[in-house]
């Protein structure tokens, strides 16, 4: 017989240990397959496994053991204690305002961190806190998913404005990162994680190495702090923020010296957690390991963190990093190589390698573990846990007499549309004591759309668990009763809980009929604002023609996120002269918040040509320079560090006029501060589209700075 020559490389004692425990237990033995959570997306989204309490975590950690034999858990939420620990949030940002406040509900009430490890601990998995290296909140102005300001920043960038990297002017800085060629920064850095990890009670602490904001125009443009500087004119002779880069000075040698720092920040960290009895991991790009990652935005090459030289020879070498960790998101193909390079570079050293991957069972990571490299699944959705497992496909008859994995896998297979039950086979596990068996009996109830089985769906809306309530609501948005409607917003009044905002937000448009007046209701006329918020949400994406009335009155709303809502509905309504109108007055109205909305909005209508607009645009561009006058000398407008970029951004959406009057700002003498900011948003358009950073090449932005204002430019 020939054996394969990745098999030298499998022990044949472990071969040997699979059988005897497949003859021991009666059970066929599962290939260990990992798993990553990111549970901040799992807090944020409906659909993804419920992880917010001891039983949902417990259920689910139990799930991963029994379906994947799972020894490793990654376990994102250390960067949300970290966040919660030190950050700074801006209610202005009323989205992610919401967010946050559920995570620290989550890190300081419930004590998710604490949990984990429990469960964990109880079923033999062990749990790694993952956390960011460079992700720690940009400032009000930076362009983040949605409308400024940006969502938060941490103290130690506010408290420490210097260990914020710098551009090589000295002039911008760069959002999220930390720079780490401070001693007293990565110190800090290595205090607050040592404690998180240690009061959590993780096994090892690992860092992604993307951040999530869209300041970085270049990949060079930010990295030229003081100490950097200072170092690399020691070494090379060159100062890098006056003098060109050279051969023997070159950038190359830049990149490589911030990545020392990064170095040395694992290594001191490494030493810490050593102490504490805990190991250091670190995920990797796909197919560039030796840069920081990228971010799940266009362009996929683009490193949002900068270019740094990730030094992982010297890593494994020197047993600073015990775990490399290739992140998924890429032709398989090109992550198993960059796996196998870095296993024959880590070869003689005790670091192990894993891949992420969404499809663990092909062959291509069965031959990848049978070489020693583990498999990390990467998923979201409960059903996507028991679709993608060994679990074989169930008939009906699991219902009555299968596990409870068993019954599972056929309640995921009633709600993808391959096989069929009757309701009264699935009703009575909506009472079963597992919470992922709650919530995918509602996906499939709603999938097999007995209406008869409403009633209990809507009881469902009562469970314990937010996320059995989550689920409810989405299943409710399937398969309505006529009570539906107004039981969800009793619920969203009661809880109040981001979670069910945005359940219903992401569902509730979907119900068919829709229920329009029962929403205009609701929107006007609901004393609880977190459900007359819920109602125009829904009417913002419906975006029915005849809503203007709807968003006037909203607009005067007391609840700051029910006016925002409204004026950025308007913005939504096609050729509609009294939407137009009401945001052109709402550029006057008392909250800033509503006057940037309303700005934005009116924006969007001009950029998407629309027939209203223009014909109301000199009167709006007009309107919106008034509203960016209110930025100059001596404002003490609350959304000073921010607002300008809103009202600027309209602005360019005018087209020709609009940056017309902008550069008019930008060149007068009489208002500095004016001009600067139109400086600003006429040179600093980092983001394009929705999802998508704005590129631009270093000499490009030489030629921007040069037209920065002249007072800013100092004697000549």
């Amino acid at each position: 017989m020939i054996i394969p020559v990745f098999l030298w490389c499998f022990p044949f004692s472990a071969l040997h240990a699979i059988g005897q425990q497949a003859r021991e237990t009666g059970k066929p033995h599962v290939e260990s397959v990992d798993n990553f959570i990111s549970t901040g997306d799992n807090h944020w989204l409906g659909e993804s496994m419920a992880i917010d309490s001891d039983r949902s975590i417990r259920d689910a950690l139990a799930m991963m053991k029994e379906l994947y034999n799972t020894k490793t858990l990654y376990w994102r939420g250390l960067q949300e204690a970290a966040w919660v620990r030190t950050l700074y949030f801006r209610p202005e940002n009323y989205r992610y305002a919401t967010a946050m406040r559920w995570f620290r509900h989550l890190i300081e009430n419930v004590k998710v961190e604490r949990l984990v490890t429990r469960a964990g601990a109880e079923v033999g998995i062990d749990v790694w806190g993952v956390s960011t290296l460079g992700d720690w909140g940009s400032p009000a102005d930076t362009p983040g998913f949605n409308d400024f300001p940006f969502c938060f920043e941490s103290r130690l960038r506010i408290d420490h404005p210097e260990w914020v990297p710098v551009d090589k002017y000295g002039y911008r800085r760069q959002g999220g990162t930390i720079e780490l060629a401070y001693p007293a920064a990565r110190k800090a850095l290595i205090d607050l994680h040592v404690q998180l990890a240690k009061e959590a009670g993780y096994k090892g602490v690992a860092f992604l190495t993307y951040v999530e904001n869209f300041s970085l125009r270049f990949e060079d443009e930010f990295g030229y702090s003081e100490p950097v500087v200072a170092e690399f004119k020691k070494r090379y002779g060159i100062d890098i923020r006056r003098e060109p880069f050279t051969k023997m000075a070159s950038v190359h040698a830049w990149r490589k010296l911030r990545g020392e720092y990064v170095t040395l920040f694992f290594k001191e960290l490494k030493e810490a957690l050593v102490k504490e009895g805990m190991g250091l991991g670190v995920f990797l790009d796909p197919v560039m390991p030796n840069k920081p990652m990228t971010w799940a935005t266009l362009p996929h090459t683009h490193t949002t963190i900068g270019n740094m030289y990730m030094d992982i020879s010297q890593w494994v070498q020197n047993g600073i990093v015990d775990r490399l960790l290739v992140y998924g998101g890429v032709n398989g193909g090109l992550a198993a190589k960059t796996a196998l390079d870095l296993a024959f570079l880590a070869r003689g050293t005790s670091a192990d390698i894993s891949t992420c991957t969404s499809g663990p069972y092909n062959d291509l990571w069965k031959d990848l573990r049978r070489q020693g490299i583990k498999t990390i699944l990467t998923l979201g959705k409960d059903a996507d846990y028991i679709l993608r497992s060994p679990l074989p496909v169930q008939t009906v008859a699991a219902l009555k007499s299968g596990s409870v994995y068993e019954k599972l896998r056929f309640l995921c297979q009633v709600a993808e549309g391959s096989s069929t039950a009757d309701a009264a086979l699935v009703l009575p596990l909506l009472k079963s004591g597992n919470v992922i068996t709650r919530r995918m009996a509602l996906l499939a109830l709603a999938k097999i759309g007995d209406r008869a089985a409403i009633p209990a769906m809507e009881h469902a809306l009562s469970d314990v668990e937010v996320g059995v309530q989550s689920m409810a609501i989405h299943a409710l948005s399937q398969l309505t009763g006529p009570q539906s409607v107004r039981k969800i917003f009793d619920l969203v009044g009661r809880r109040k809980s981001h979670p069910l905002l945005e359940v219903c937000h992401a569902y509730l448009h979907r119900m068919q009929p829709f229920p329009k007046e029962e929403f205009i209701q609701a929107a006007q006329f609901h004393k609880v604002p977190e459900v007359r918020l819920t109602a125009m949400r829904i009417l913002d994406i419906k975006a029915f023609p005849d809503l203007a009335p709807v968003y006037r009155k909203g607009l005067q709303d007391k609840d700051g996120y029910v006016r925002y809502t409204s004026a950025r509905g308007l913005g939504k309504l096609r050729n509609n002269p009294e939407a137009v109108q009401v945001l052109i007055a709402a550029l006057r109205h008392p909250d800033v918040v509503t006057q940037c909305r309303a700005a934005v909005s009116l924006g969007e209508l001009m950029q998407r040509k629309d027939e209203a607009a223009a014909a109301k645009q000199a009167e709006i561009i007009g309107a919106l320079g008034e509203v960016f006058k209110r930025y100059g000398n001596g404002s003490t407008r609350s959304d000073l560090s921010w607002g300008y970029r809103s009202v600027g951004q309209a602005l360019l959406d005018g087209g020709e006029e609009g940056e017309n009057l902008l550069h008019a700002f930008r060149t007068q003498h009489a208002d500095g501060q004016l001009a600067e900011m139109a400086w600003r948003v006429l040179v600093y358009r980092e983001k394009k589209g929705p999802n998508a950073f704005n590129l631009i090449s270093a000499k490009e932005n030489d030629l921007l700075f040069g037209l920065r204002p002249d007072f800013m430019k100092g004697p000549k």
